[in-house]
C-alpha cells in the first residue's frame, strides 16, 4: 500500500461512508437505537481503520491477482457497525422467544401493578439477569455434547466422571471443557 497510512484511509473514506449511509434507516427506524448518522459515519471510520491494520496483500497472493483492499475492507467496517448496534443499541432481547424489551436505564419502570423498575428485579439467583440472558443465549447456541458437559460439571462432577457418563476419556471431557470456555 503506497503511501502514508493517513492518506490511504482518506483515499478510502467514500467507502466507509457509503457503507454507513446504508444503515441510516435502520437506524433511524429503530427507537431504541440511539445513533445518528454522525455516529454512524465515525464508527464506518473506526472499522475502515481497522481494516487498514489488518490488511495484508501477501497473505491472498494465490487468488488470481491478490484481493483488492474494499474487498476486505467492506465486510470488516459493516461488522463494526453491526457490532455498535448490538452492543450499543439500548435493549435486552429475551432469549427463548426473541422479544425485545428497549432499556435506557435500570431505572425504567417494567410495568404491571406496581412500580417496580428494571433495577428491581435484575438480581435473579446467583446471577444478574443480564448476565443470565448472555449465559442462557450462549447455551442455547452450543452443541447438546458440550451442553451435557456444561451441566454435568455444573451437577459437581469431575472430569473424570463426567468422561465415564459420556463414555470418553478424562482427557477428551477436558478438551470438551475447554471449547467450552
Amino acid at each position: 500500500m503506497p503511501g502514508t497510512a493517513s492518506d490511504f484511509i482518506e483515499n478510502n473514506m467514500a467507502l466507509a461512508q457509503s457503507i454507513a449511509w446504508k444503515y441510516v434507516p435502520y437506524v433511524q427506524q429503530s427507537e431504541n437505537i440511539k445513533f445518528d448518522k454522525d455516529d454512524l459515519l465515525s464508527i464506518a471510520y473506526l472499522g475502515l481503520v481497522k481494516a487498514y491494520q489488518k490488511f495484508d496483500p501477501t497473505r491472498f497472493v494465490g487468488l488470481d491477482g491478490g484481493v483488492k483492499f474494499s474487498t476486505y475492507a467492506v465486510p470488516v467496517i459493516k461488522g463494526e457497525i453491526r457490532r455498535w448496534i448490538r452492543d450499543h443499541g439500548c435493549t435486552i432481547r429475551k432469549s427463548r422467544n426473541g422479544e425485545i424489551i428497549p432499556c435506557d436505564s435500570l431505572d425504567m419502570p417494567i410495568g404491571g401493578e406496581d412500580d417496580r423498575t428494571l433495577g428491581d428485579v435484575v438480581q435473579t439467583g446467583k446471577y444478574e439477569m443480564g448476565e443470565q440472558i448472555v449465559i442462557n443465549d450462549f447455551l442455547g447456541s452450543i452443541k447438546p455434547r458440550l451442553r451435557k458437559v456444561y451441566d454435568l460439571r455444573n451437577l459437581g462432577l469431575n472430569q473424570t466422571e463426567v468422561g465415564e457418563v459420556l463414555g470418553i476419556s478424562q482427557v477428551q471431557s477436558s478438551r470438551l471443557e475447554k471449547t467450552i470456555i
